[in-house]
């Protein structure tokens, strides 16, 4: 987990705009280094972000990005489960170096489709 932590932020310190970006590589080996918070706590971001831009485009009325159900709350847990699904072709065809936030909007459109 160490080695994680200390990539991404030495990511941070060197990009022009600070920010580290978590690929799919490291999300599918994060349970090897022991860095599942750091993982919760960058798809609970991804996912909020993801809802509140979908928040932003149904005030607009414009098409939404996922059509989650009103009765459905997201968690970290579910978006997870959703991302370690064998099943989903989506996940079946994400390559290593696909930022982590692409894929989890990936699968949230996978999983709730627009009608």
């Amino acid at each position: 987990m160490k080695k994680l932590i200390i990539a991404t932020t030495g990511a941070a310190l060197l990009s022009g705009n600070a920010m580290a970006e978590i690929i799919w590589k490291d999300y599918k080996t994060a349970g090897q280094q022991g860095a599942d918070r750091v993982m919760n706590i960058y798809i609970a971001g991804a996912s909020e972000s993801l809802g509140a831009a979908n928040a932003q485009l149904q005030i607009e009325r414009k098409p939404l990005l996922y059509c989650q159900p009103r009765s459905l709350s997201l968690n970290t847990g579910n978006v997870r489960a959703m991302l370690d699904n064998d099943q989903s072709r989506v996940v079946a065809r994400l390559t290593d170096d696909v930022p982590l936030s692409t894929a989890v909007f990936y699968v949230l459109r996978e999983t709730f489709p627009c009608k």
